[in-house]
C-alpha cells in the first residue's frame, strides 16, 4: 500500500457543503468527498486545493484557512 499526502477543501454555503462524486473501484461503490487531491512534489496544500478545484473565477475569492495539525 502506498501512502500519499492529500489536501481537501471544505467549501460551504449556509448549511450545505460542496462535494465531488468518486467511484471506488475496489468497493464498486459511488462515494462523495470534499474537493481536493494528492499534493504533488514541490506543492503546498493551498496550491493543491486551487489546482484540484478545476479552475473557475470563484477560486480566487476563496477564504482559505488551514485547520487540523500544522505541518
Amino acid at each position: 500500500m502506498k501512502i500519499r499526502t492529500v489536501s481537501l477543501c471544505l467549501i460551504r454555503r449556509d448549511d450545505q457543503i460542496l462535494v465531488e462524486e468518486i467511484v471506488d473501484e475496489v468497493l464498486k461503490k459511488r462515494l462523495y468527498r470534499p474537493i481536493g487531491g494528492t499534493v504533488e512534489h514541490g506543492e503546498n496544500s493551498k496550491q493543491t486545493v486551487i489546482r484540484e478545484s478545476n479552475g473557475g473565477d470563484w477560486k480566487e475569492s476563496l477564504n482559505i484557512m488551514r485547520f487540523g495539525n500544522p505541518l
